[in-house]
Formats: C-alpha cells, structure tokens, sequence
C-alpha cells in the first residue's frame, strides 16, 4: 500500500531468511523513545524474548543487543554465558572486559542452559527463556528494592539487576535504604 518500515534486524546466525522474493515473518519489538520509534525484527520469539532481556541489563542498550546476537545468535550466547567465555563475548563490536564481565554476571541465571549431548539422546529440552517482561522478585530486601525500583518506573529486568548489584557491593547484611540508596546510584 505504498507505506514502508524501517527494521533493524542482527545480521549472522540469529536470521534466517527465506529466498528473495518469497513472504518474510519478523518478531517486532518496537522501542519508542521522544524522538524516535524504531522497530527491531527477529527470526523468531525466543530471540525476540532474548532482546528483551538483553535491553533489560545495564548498560544494553538496543544497539548492543542487536550485536550479541548478530555475532552470538541465541545458542551461542547461551553457550558463553554457561562457559563463563568473556573472549566470545569480546569479540562482538562494543564489548570489552567489563563489559564482558557484567553480561556474564547479570545473563548468568537469565538464560536457558545450551544443548547437550545428553539432549541428543532424547532428554527433555530446557525451559525457554521466561518472559522477559517481568522476573520474578527476589526475595528479602534485595526483592523489597527491586519492587521499590519498579514502582519508580525501572523496567523489572533493570530493578533486578541494579537490586543484586547493590546486594553485591553492600553485603548480605545490608538495610534495605542502602541496597536502594545504592541500586539508584547504579541505575543514574
């Protein structure tokens, strides 16, 4: 009808098109923002459910997303973050140590276990990523932030990682105003 979008799609293992010419299926997620909104296209769900985790980090934002897993792809990504590989995690435009560091910390219990061989011999598949829209809080005074944050407006994934983050630098004895005090800190 004459009306064209613009997606920014990863290029590599986490697209797959059909032959040119032939009817393309793409996951939008649609980011709106004051001065633009843009729409991100995925090969399927799950990759689509994986971007959202990854925007829902610190310092992720869709750029950086989009690169992981147009180098990575899903199963790769999974598979370095399960072998702890900070080098494959390198070698996407954007990431550096720290950076490599902090994904793997913050994607470490966010992310399904890769396939194994045990799998190939028939067992049960592990469970797809949750929906990313809303993780589970955590509990004590590391789930009182989290839900504090959200209320503030922090997306679930951003007040869960900024909750834990401030866990991990006050101790585990820490009063709930200081974990928030320093979760706020982090997420300025």
């Amino acid at each position: 009808g004459g009306v064209g979008y613009e997606v920014h799609v990863p290029a590599g293992p986490a697209l797959r098109l059909p032959p040119q010419g032939e009817p393309v299926t793409l996951w939008i997620h649609t980011l709106v923002r004051e001065d633009a909104l843009t729409l991100y296209g995925f090969a399927d769900r799950e990759a689509r459910e994986l971007f959202r985790v990854l925007i829902g980090l610190s310092h992720v934002g869709p750029k950086l997303a989009v690169a992981l897993l147009g180098h990575l792809g899903r199963e790769g990504l999974a598979a370095a973050v399960a072998r702890e590989d900070r080098k494959a995690l390198q070698g996407v435009p954007g990431v550096g140590r720290k950076t490599a560091e902090r994904l793997l910390v913050e994607l470490r219990d966010r992310l399904p276990a890769p396939p194994t061989a045990a799998m190939a011999a028939g067992e049960q598949a592990p469970a797809p990523l949750a929906e990313a829209g809303a993780p589970a809080p955590a509990s004590g005074p590391v789930g009182q932030v989290q839900l504090a944050l959200e209320k503030m407006g922090f997306r679930p994934q951003q007040a869960r990682a900024a909750a834990l983050g401030a866990a991990e630098q006050a101790g585990e004895q820490a009063e709930v105003t200081e974990l928030l005090r320093l979760a706020l800190r982090s997420l300025a």
